[in-house]
């Protein structure tokens, strides 16, 4: 995003108040100005003659960072939007927009279609030894009425290799 008075009304603030909150974010440390920040020459026309300006460039975590402290009513509406998609995320595990899953870019969207990621990264997860153990397991409970408490005890034991015993009802008598 560029620093130019016309791209910060996504914060409703002033060109200077953005400014004052980048010094701080870089003093603070809490972004690297090399690696979040670039110059790019702006030429246009402006009142028939061509303007040539030096912009600024901000990378997304800098972005981020201003609208954690932009005190606006658009910046309190970005941090709730910010801290419900954070909640979920530390709560799930996972956060997932589902409008944009369910109505993908078309044409020359700026936003690529990321679904194929997605159903990746899913296939991966429900592919892993452990992930199939769990599942397997709770299954085997709900069949034969076990404690699922009991039964994740006795996996993470290191007694995976009995699975089919335990599929079939065959469960050790004691509670390791």
């Amino acid at each position: 995003m560029a620093q130019s008075g016309r791209d910060w009304h996504a914060v409703q603030t002033t060109p200077q108040n953005i400014t004052q909150h980048f010094k701080a974010i870089y003093a603070e440390g809490e972004a690297d100005p090399e690696t979040t920040c670039k110059s790019g020459l702006q030429v246009r026309q402006e009142a028939g003659r061509q303007v040539r300006r030096t912009v600024r460039h901000y990378s997304l975590e800098v972005i981020l960072a201003v609208g954690y402290r932009a005190r606006s009513a658009r910046g309190t509406q970005f941090r709730q939007w910010a801290t419900a998609h954070l909640s979920e995320y530390l709560l799930k595990g996972f956060v997932m927009d589902d409008e944009r899953l369910k109505n993908p870019p078309v044409g020359e969207s700026a936003l690529p279609d990321r679904f194929g990621e997605l159903l990746e990264r899913i296939r991966d997860i429900r592919a892993s030894e452990r992930r199939m153990y769990l599942r397997v397991a709770l299954l085997s409970c709900r069949q034969h009425k076990r404690s699922i408490h009991l039964m994740l005890k006795y996996f993470v034991s290191g007694n995976q290799g009995s699975l089919p015993r335990c599929l079939h009802g065959e469960w050790p008598r004691h509670s390791t």
